[in-house]
């Protein structure tokens, strides 16, 4: 089916953040990368927190016509907009200006025949790209001849308290945000920019623009590995920190690859160890890694930890977006050169702090180091002991143990491959490349995060989440593994120089 080249509030804010993005979801969307499953997850996640803030009106009426309907939704709503016992009404069509909106609630003012107008978002905060969410909507209704009183959005309320009892308080759940004066104020400039665009999306090829630091300015373009398709392997975007104006002056003097980066060019320490790495094609070692690595204590346990935090709490006396800990992964060598696998992942029906907590407890015992990858995992021991103040002094006992080996490679270590990041998906290929996280069902955090919560809402049938458990076994098993491979290949690269003359 041929996509429609009509503006919407969602195409708008693409022309926004980039020109070329919007030209190509219009004219060339099959070059966007494939939604993943952990996007795929926030999406799912704010459909659910608009429906729960439907609960608010329940004499609200639905325009059930779904985008490809569009022409549909804008006849039923006027039909609605009409009718004076309508008093709510929820994704109201309008199209004016070559633009189409859906608005997520409107409501009768109490000043005669006006509405108000609300944004539903899973935010926690109130966000520039909000005002401009709200600002072209209000636009299209305006012209479409609707007075429009109050503008605001719904947003998540962290401080909420969920008690169970399986449902959900809308009121208690979302907070009303006033963001008239913001809109009223931007709506000739959003009128100035829809003329631009509608002109823009009219050309025949794609707009020249350049991949920059506003590819993911307010969200990750999903034409990203399209327009980076033909930078050099070792572009120098990668280089970590690099300023905008830097980019631009390198790229103004004609190179972009790392590899020839001219000797007259002053980089700083960091910057300069990575070209010299990339340029000779060897690892570059840092001066500290034999001393770090003797810092480890056996018996050694490479742990790593899954978490969810689900707009809308799923278990009983949590908030909104609290950090829930419901898997762990540890590989643990003892010094005889063969690693233990222990593990643990909840079955989603409870909450599984109390169970994940005493299960990694007996796990660790009382010595060793603990290799981690990042704060991540210090965090979530930090949050257990302030939730439980019975845990505090065995979690702090545990947290003096950490050592983070994301650091380590930090400081010490860089492969040409790591190509300007120290993530440990960017770093497991560089150094042993037999692991491998292409192949994985679940593939990073987020998805594995958002595998959970289905679970946890009960959404999944039994098949389905045996299915999902294997797959989380084995992601988080791989991510503590990577972490006993990682230490074993600096262990190795320091044995080696240590045996040179």
């Amino acid at each position: 089916m041929a996509r429609s080249k009509k503006l919407s509030k969602t195409r708008f804010q693409s022309g926004l953040q980039c020109h070329k993005k919007l030209w190509l979801e219009i004219h060339d969307h099959d070059k966007a990368t494939p939604i993943g499953p952990g996007q795929q997850g926030i999406f799912d996640q704010g459909t659910r927190v608009g429906e729960i803030a439907r609960l608010r009106w329940p004499d609200g009426i639905l325009v059930a016509e779904d985008y490809l309907h569009h022409h549909e939704s804008v006849e039923t709503t006027k039909k609605l907009l009409s009718d004076p016992n309508v008093t709510t009404i929820f994704e109201a069509g309008f199209e004016e200006l070559g633009t189409r909106v859906r608005v997520d609630v409107l409501t009768r003012s109490n000043d005669g025949d006006a509405w108000d107008m609300y944004e539903v978002k899973s935010s926690t905060r109130h966000k520039p790209e909000h005002d401009t969410d709200v600002a072209i909507q209000l636009l299209v209704l305006k012209e479409a001849g609707l007075v429009v009183s109050r503008k605001s959005l719904l947003l998540i309320d962290r401080s909420a308290f969920f008690f169970g009892e399986n449902k959900v308080e809308p009121d208690a759940l979302l907070v009303s945000v006033d963001v008239s004066y913001e809109v009223d104020e931007l709506q000739s400039d959003i009128r100035e920019q829809l003329g631009s665009q509608q002109l823009m999306i009219q050309l025949p090829d794609e707009p020249i623009v350049e991949p920059d630091r506003h590819c993911s300015k307010p969200y990750k373009c999903d034409f990203w590995d399209y327009c980076t398709r033909n930078k050099p392997e070792h572009w120098i975007f990668e280089l970590p920190g690099i300023r905008q104006t830097q980019l631009e002056r390198w790229r103004g003097q004609g190179f972009e690859d790392i590899t020839r980066v001219p000797p007259s060019v002053k980089l700083n320490d960091r910057h300069s160890m990575i070209s010299r790495s990339v340029q000779s094609g060897d690892v570059w070692v840092g001066a500290g890694l034999e001393s770090t690595l003797d810092t480890l204590r056996y018996p050694i346990h490479y742990l790593d930890f899954e978490t969810f935090n689900p707009a809308i709490p799923v278990y009983q006396y949590t908030n909104p977006y609290q950090r829930i800990p419901f898997q762990w992964s540890c590989h643990i060598d003892s010094g005889d050169g063969e690693l233990i696998h222990k593990e643990f992942l909840a079955d989603g029906l409870t909450n599984p702090r109390d169970e994940f907590t005493e299960t990694l407890t007996e796990a660790l015992g009382e010595s060793g180091s603990i290799v981690v990858y990042s704060s991540f995992e210090k965090s979530v021991l930090t949050d257990q002991a302030r939730e439980y103040l019975y845990l505090q002094s065995g979690m702090q006992r545990i947290v003096y143990r950490l050592w983070d080996l994301m650091k380590v490679i930090r400081n010490n270590y860089y492969h040409p491959n790591f190509h300007g990041a120290i993530s440990i998906k960017s770093v497991l290929p560089a150094v042993a490349p037999e692991l491998d996280y292409s192949d994985l069902e679940i593939g990073d955090g987020m998805a594995a995060s958002f595998a959970f919560q289905k679970q946890a809402e009960r959404v999944l049938s039994e098949s389905e989440w045996e299915r999902t458990r294997s797959d989380l076994l084995e992601y988080c098993g791989l991510d503590s593994l990577a972490m006993a491979r990682v230490v074993q290949v600096l262990q190795a690269e320091v044995e080696t120089r240590r045996a040179r003359p």
